[in-house]
């Protein structure tokens, strides 16, 4: 699917409502922007929801086509759980009750969250606190590991890792899910690679 971006050229012959972007400024009843999930597609009279993902017909019924959409449950829900399942989702929200709630509003005025921070944090730093603590349970307790191996435009390995193991404090099985990069000149198994990543 092509998408058109702002100043590109596009065939609108014979559509009742012309395509604007100026549409994309819009915001639905949850205050989103429709650029947030639409974008213009090379295709007469059609425009795209990628978090459907679905093509919106704006040719009869022009904006308000857009706005149908945005209201509609299916999207509502879909944008929720998108939005639920990115990295980090939150972050932005978080800062603004920040600000809302505190005292100090000066010094939290100043406050920046960004996920690529959040990102770089949780990967450098809370990962290895998260790592030792699933060492220290597949040292004791049955486990099991999942390995999944694809090879990127680059041609490093890239190992996908699923580990179940029993969790002996909550009485119950736990997942955890990792992705390592493999560069093409080290040439081990992958399922040592990966113990030797775990292990730390």
């Amino acid at each position: 699917m092509d998408f058109i971006e702002i100043g590109q050229q596009f065939n609108n012959a014979g559509v009742g409502n012309k395509w604007h972007f100026e549409w994309l400024k819009e915001k639905d009843q949850n205050e989103v922007s429709f650029s947030e999930w639409c974008k213009k597609i090379n295709e007469v009279g059609h425009c795209s929801c990628f978090v459907c993902p679905k093509k919106i017909n704006y040719g009869n019924n022009g904006k308000k086509a857009l706005k149908k959409h945005a209201d509609d449950k299916v999207h509502q829900r879909n944008f929720c759980e998108l939005q639920r399942t990115s990295l980090f989702p939150g972050s932005k929200q978080l800062v603004e009750l920040c600000h809302t709630l505190a005292k100090d509003r000066l010094a939290l005025s100043k406050l920046k969250m960004e996920r690529t921070a959040a990102t770089y944090i949780t990967g450098h730093g809370v990962a290895k606190t998260m790592r030792e603590e699933l060492v220290a349970k597949l040292n004791k307790n049955y486990f099991s590991i999942n390995v999944d191996e694809a090879t990127n435009n680059n041609g490093d390995k890239i190992i996908n890792v699923l580990v179940r193991v029993y969790d002996d404090e909550k009485k119950k099985n736990h997942n955890c899910s990792s992705r390592f990069k493999k560069r093409k000149h080290i040439h081990c198994k992958p399922h040592i690679f990966v113990f030797e990543r775990i292990a730390g």
